[in-house]
């Protein structure tokens, strides 16, 4: 009977986290920050940046046209310039060198849209490094930490997002029945929430759901026994009445 009580508490638990992820389309990336060489890209000041206090916004996007590979969205041939205002891509910033995030070491970024949007979500992200070979092309020379200037050279651990979105074609009859004379993609309502994970496991939002959660596994703990005892007792009871209604029986 414990075993059982146990089994339910988890069961509704699991239940319950499932819950908070499943009331739209998701896309998810977990990752852990480390220091990286500091570049500054003058273009960059224009983005979003998102920070403690301003780490969730919405944001609408206009899907690359149905049957884009999502890695070939907004890519340009090697021999031609990047183009950084594609409409198909959206570019952020992360502050994590934030004296708020800077204890934490592991993060999570994703984005939720409604599930009856027909698209798919790619998030990438790059340090400032990586950031400088995709504009050029070519390897970025990084500072060797043996080297004895090592040391001077600025270090951060902000990041770099590049989100695209790509249409998936499967619309409902609704939307289907508002679009026929057009097969081109609407634009997309979607969010972005970007946040540390406590323990490396939870996100920081989900965080008082989980108080919540354990706060009455905690109470039904010491409840349940209580309860079967007292349920047993009127079982034993109920067993030894009708014991005796048969022997009264058989004495009849």
């Amino acid at each position: 009977m414990r075993f059982l009580s146990s089994s339910i508490l988890l069961s509704a638990l699991c239940l319950c986290l499932q819950c908070i992820f499943a009331v739209a389309n998701t896309e998810i990336v977990n990752f852990e920050v480390s220091f990286n060489e500091d570049l500054f890209f003058p273009h960059t000041s224009n983005w979003t940046v998102f920070k403690p206090g301003a780490h969730e916004q919405p944001w609408t996007l206009l899907p690359a046209p149905l049957h884009t590979l999502l890695d070939a969205v907004c890519e340009k041939d090697v021999a031609t310039e990047r183009v950084l205002n594609c409409s198909h891509e959206l570019w952020l910033v992360l502050d994590l060198d934030d004296a708020n995030w800077r204890t934490y070491s592991k993060f999570t970024l994703r984005i939720s849209w409604p599930a009856s949007s027909p698209v798919d979500f790619s998030i990438r992200l790059y340090t400032p490094s990586d950031y400088q070979t995709y504009l050029t092309g070519q390897p970025s020379r990084r500072t060797d930490p043996s080297h004895s200037s090592a040391s001077s050279v600025p270090q951060t651990r902000r990041r770099y997002v590049r989100v695209r979105a790509v249409d998936t074609g499967v619309r409902t009859p609704s939307h289907a029945s508002d679009n026929t004379s057009s097969s081109t993609a609407d634009q997309v309502s979607f969010i972005v929430i970007a946040e540390p994970l406590y323990f490396g496991v939870f996100p920081a939002s989900v965080s008082p759901v989980l108080v919540w959660l354990a706060v009455i596994v905690g109470v039904a703990s010491m409840i349940v026994p209580t309860v079967n005892r007292y349920l047993g007792r009127i079982a034993a009871m109920a067993q030894t009445e009708m014991e005796g209604t048969k022997e009264r029986e058989k004495d009849s």
